[in-house]
């Protein structure tokens, strides 16, 4: 396979393939260092981000195409940049997936993109140097459309940066699993994609209501988010503020991505199947790196609830449709929560096995989407 690239990923690795692009600690050193590091361990984690800028026409387009060989046909039409005229607005249709491999366990967790259509209606192209393109770049469309089961809200803002963290702002709810005959293990890979747009060393603002930038969560205010957990029969708990429980304390959140995990042992350091060393999350039980819930939980899944209550109005532009009347009723929308996408991954571990005259892995992995609660109102 021949992968084409605009700069060209090098050097080539047998096959034809690209050995990829090297992150770099540039932008959190130096005049930007954030007091968060300045290791490249950090460049290991976090969320990435795909904007389609633009299509290509004409012979632009032709010459991007791939050839009969596999490869395009002249990579020299779009570089450094292609020619304005054959630039128009982006048509969507990108997907993607991303995937973490453990090859010492022989275990993959594998999940979907999040993707969101009619991002904008002009092209706004830029090289690969230039860090403008962004979800606060000005040609994002305004305007958000969330359907839920009764109606269809379609809001205007003030930023393309609030409308979409206004489609992604919600509570996260996900599944665990913690079954000791199975050794089973659960981790949590919760990600604010838009939070480094509202959030400075020196505040935030709406929807963000505390967090600020900070090397781990014992200093600076941040945003509080309680875990209300439950089993398979439904039986529940959750973190009594009056009479506080020692399960299902609330983290204090001081990150963008936010990996912890799931257990059910507060005695015995739990398993952390995704190897994080991220400090973004603090708070129970656990010292900031666990959800540590009661021990009779062994299966069930978790809600999660942003206990400052945070929100952001749209424009009295905006539109509500009923579903069921097609009713349309015109004013501003409150939507409450924060823009967060996520997943969680489990494992059962059984070592080796044996298979026939010889031994094999016995281990297996999971990904599971979260789901999410909405609040819109009126």
């Amino acid at each position: 396979m021949r992968v084409a690239t605009d700069p060209a990923f090098g050097p080539s690795l047998p096959g034809g393939t690209s050995a990829g692009l090297a992150f770099s600690n540039a932008n959190y050193t130096g005049t930007n260092a954030d007091s968060a590091g300045a290791g490249l361990d950090r460049t290991r984690e976090g969320f990435i981000e795909v904007l389609e800028m633009a299509d290509l026409t004409f012979t632009v387009l032709a010459g991007v195409s791939h050839a009969a060989n596999g490869a395009p046909a002249s990579c020299a039409v779009v570089r450094p940049s292609p020619p304005t005229s054959s630039l128009i607005a982006p048509s969507g249709g990108l997907y993607g997936t991303s995937t973490i491999i453990n090859v010492a366990n022989g275990v993959e967790f594998s999940t979907q993109a999040t993707a969101l259509a009619d991002l904008a209606r002009t092209h706004y192209f830029r090289p690969a140097s230039d860090p403008y393109p962004a979800f606060t770049a000005a040609e994002i469309d305004p305007v958000s459309v969330v359907v839920t089961p009764d109606a269809v809200y379609r809001d205007t803002w003030t930023s393309g940066l609030d409308a979409v963290s206004a489609v992604l702002m919600r509570e996260p709810q996900g599944e665990y699993v913690l079954d000791a005959s199975v050794r089973a293990a659960t981790g949590v890979v919760m990600t604010l994609p838009t939070r480094h747009a509202y959030v400075t060393a020196t505040g935030s603002r709406a929807p963000f209501t505390g967090s600020m930038w900070s090397a781990n969560c014992t200093t600076g205010t941040h945003e509080a988010l309680l875990p209300h957990y439950f089993d398979r029969e439904t039986r529940n708990a959750f973190y009594n503020a009056v009479a506080p429980s020692p399960f299902g304390a609330p983290f204090s959140v001081c990150g963008s991505v936010m990996p912890h995990v799931v257990t059910n042992v507060a005695s015995v350091a739990p398993t952390d199947i995704l190897g994080s060393n991220a400090q973004t999350v603090g708070g129970g039980i656990a010292g900031g790196s666990a959800l540590t819930i009661d021990p009779s939980f062994s299966s069930g899944y978790v809600q999660w609830q942003w206990m400052s209550q945070p929100t952001i109005t749209s424009s009295p532009a905006s539109t509500k449709t009923d579903i069921a009347t097609g009713v349309t009723i015109t004013g501003p929308h409150t939507f409450s929560g924060l823009p967060v996408v996520g997943y969680m991954v489990t494992t059962l571990t059984n070592g080796f096995l044996q298979c026939g005259t010889s031994l094999c892995r016995g281990n297996y992995g999971n990904s599971i989407p979260f789901t999410y609660r909405r609040t819109i109102t009126p």
